[in-house]
């Protein structure tokens, strides 16, 4: 069992029906057990301290922290892609878009 490093500070809204950014960062987390903090998960991904801080406040990672995080966790890099523009799309259409994607490639899973 682990202690997940991060909390989604956006829980009470409402929420995509996929895994968000802070999913992908806890998975990172739960399947390295050399990683127990901010500064041992930013060297992993190579990113700053501060960048993973900014992820934990609810700031969006860029599409090529995504990409990182889909080769560290061997997953299909379009789930942690969709995740990362769902949370920074505008408009519900573009969120709909990036929410058809994730389904797409993941089956609509967010085991």
């Amino acid at each position: 069992m682990y202690l997940h490093l991060f909390t989604d500070v956006n829980a009470h809204c409402h929420q995509p029906r996929m895994k968000t950014t802070l999913d992908y960062l806890n998975l990172v987390i739960s399947r390295n057990e050399g990683i127990s903090n901010a500064n041992q998960l930013a060297v992993f991904l190579g990113v700053t301290r501060q960048a993973i801080y900014q992820y934990q406040g609810g700031q969006n990672m860029s599409v090529l922290v995504a990409l990182k995080l889909s080769k560290v966790l061997d997953l299909h890099p379009m789930g942690p892609v969709a995740a990362t523009m769902y949370a920074q799309a505008k408009t519900q259409e573009e969120r709909d878009f990036w929410q058809e994607e994730y389904d797409r490639v993941t089956g609509g899973s967010t085991e």
